[in-house]
């Protein structure tokens, strides 16, 4: 499968996007956003959350920077997304444990989050600083095929690098790893 890498600088900030996957809607290779030219965001009721199913979207996702800075997505039944940092890693150089990522920290701005489920369009979404990221599901609707953020689409996963408001997230789970393992290292 082909990787393909996005860059884009915003003007309110400094923020690198990577979309790795199948590849990309929108323009070539090097983009420009802005807040402002972000899509409308919709928000839904707390009735529709909670209600939603997030079969297809439950699970751990790995999403480690290739710098070898472990990280992964929780992501609950009920849709509520905790973000795990591991301090074991070279880059942290701390504990053999994990913890829940603190302010600054890749996916501190999906912590506690949860995704809109929206069964007509067959898509989760969330407003991540004034623009949707999305998960499409299968056409079976059991599992993601796709996610998105603003113009950027990517079968593989999406990375957005910017000062307070670092994020990584994966279409695929992972695969030799579960929630239990990361529960039972967590730091003391």
């Amino acid at each position: 499968m082909k990787n393909v890498y996005l860059w884009a600088a915003a003007i309110a900030g400094s923020f690198t996007l990577t979309a790795c996957g199948g590849g990309s809607s929108g323009s070539p290779a090097s983009q420009s956003m802005s807040p402002s030219s972000s899509s409308s965001v919709s928000s839904a009721s707390s009735s529709s959350v909670s209600t939603a199913n997030y079969s297809a979207l439950t699970g751990l996702y790995d999403t480690s920077a290739s710098n070898g800075d472990e990280h992964y997505l929780y992501i609950n039944p009920q849709g509520k997304i905790t973000a795990y940092n591991y301090l074991g890693d070279g880059i942290d150089a701390g504990d053999n444990c994990y913890r829940e990522v603190i302010a600054g920290e890749l996916n501190f701005v999906l912590n506690g989050e949860t995704p809109t489920y929206n069964s007509t369009a067959g898509n989760y979404t969330l407003d991540v600083n004034g623009s949707l990221l999305t998960w499409t599901l299968s056409a079976e609707g059991n599992r993601i095929t796709n996610v998105s953020y603003g113009s950027l689409s990517a079968s593989g996963g999406i990375s957005i690098t910017g000062t307070g408001s670092a994020f990584r997230v994966s279409t695929r789970r992972h695969l030799t790893m579960n929630i239990e393992d990361i529960q039972s290292a967590l730091c003391q």
